[in-house]
Formats: structure tokens, C-alpha cells, sequence
């Protein structure tokens, strides 16, 4: 590795309260306030339930079918699912016998995929916490249900179905994404479940 480099000083200049200086991450993404805990079992149940026999498959109706099943598996599969057709650069398209387009990956596609899709993921974070506060989403979001719609669940199916139209009005994916995450989330830490 070249050590000729400069180390980029971009941004606000921010001091802290052991008189660190740093520059501020304003439009980098806020890595830190996604859920490690759960990427890393999307990353474990990527492998065991699809690519220890070698590899996957996904067709925009595997991601329907895998966003409405019962459980909390429709999270994770729809999050595999969703980086497979939207963030794997290199993945293998076909068309089955019925002309449905599908994705085939392989382990090492789709967490370069995974790589692709946290970028996206930072940046959903950080705007999230501009407009709400930091971690606002862990105060009180339900899994299902709620009075009006809005739970985790509600808004991960609607921003799946807006991303199948095609809508380019928000980034839908990561929306739907962020939800399946959120709901993950909460799940595993019984906060605010229905």
C-alpha cells in the first residue's frame, strides 16, 4: 500500500470534550447508528439459509413472496432479497421458463452488494436523525399494527411496493430496507412489539 496520502479535512471543524479536534460527518452518513447486531445476522442468515449449497436466486416475485410470509424471516429475506436485485453489480440475470427476470449470486456478490447497500443505509441514517434526532426510531415505532398505519412492518410493504413501481420520489429500497431493519431491531429487544 502506497503511504503517500493525504488524510482529507472536509467539512465544519468540530471540538470535543477531551479537546479532540475532528471534522464533521455532515453528508457522509451516520455508520454508527445502524444496528451492527443485526447485519451481522443478515449476514449469517444469507449464508445458512441460502448460500452454504452455493447459490441464490431472486426474482421480484421471491421478494414479494419473502415480504408478506409470517415471522420474523420475512425481514431478513427481504433484505437479502432487496441487496441481491438492487445492489449486486455483477450478478447472473436470467429469465425462468415463465419470462420472470431473475438474479443469481453467489456468497461473495452479495456482500459486496451488502457493502453497496450500507453506503445507502449511512446516508438514510443521517437524514433520519436530521429530521427526527438520533435514534428517534428507537422510541416507540411498532413492529405491526398501530392506530393509522406507520408500524415497521406497514411502511417496509409500502416502500417495497413503491420501489417495484419504479417510484424515484424517495430512495425505496432503503426505506424499506431501514424498516425490515427496524423491525429486526425491535423484535429482538421486545421494544414496542404488537
Amino acid at each position: 500500500m502506497n503511504n503517500d496520502y493525504e488524510i482529507k479535512m472536509d467539512g465544519e471543524k468540530a471540538s470535543f470534550k477531551g479537546g479532540a479536534i475532528r471534522y464533521t460527518k455532515t453528508g457522509k452518513g451516520r455508520f454508527d447508528l445502524i444496528p451492527g447486531e443485526i447485519i451481522v445476522d443478515v449476514i449469517n442468515h444469507a449464508y445458512d439459509t441460502y448460500y452454504s449449497a452455493g447459490h441464490m436466486t431472486t426474482s421480484k416475485a421471491d421478494i414479494i413472496q419473502c415480504a408478506y410470509q409470517n415471522g420474523t424471516a420475512r425481514y431478513y429475506d427481504t433484505i437479502i432479497n432487496l441487496i441481491n436485485w438492487r445492489y449486486v453489480e455483477d450478478g447472473d440475470v436470467t429469465t425462468d421458463d415463465n419470462g420472470i427476470e431473475s438474479v443469481e449470486t453467489n456468497f461473495h456478490k452479495f456482500l459486496n452488494g451488502l457493502v453497496a447497500m450500507l453506503e445507502q443505509l449511512a446516508h438514510h441514517y443521517e437524514k433520519g436523525a436530521t429530521a427526527y434526532g438520533v435514534d428517534n426510531w428507537k422510541k416507540g415505532i411498532p413492529v405491526c399494527g398501530g392506530d393509522r398505519g406507520g408500524s415497521f412492518t406497514d411502511s417496509m410493504l409500502r416502500h417495497l411496493n413503491q420501489f417495484l413501481e419504479k417510484r424515484t420520489d424517495e430512495n425505496h429500497e432503503i426505506a424499506c430496507i431501514w424498516n425490515a431493519i427496524g423491525a429486526l431491531y425491535a423484535t429482538r429487544y421486545n421494544e414496542n412489539v404488537e
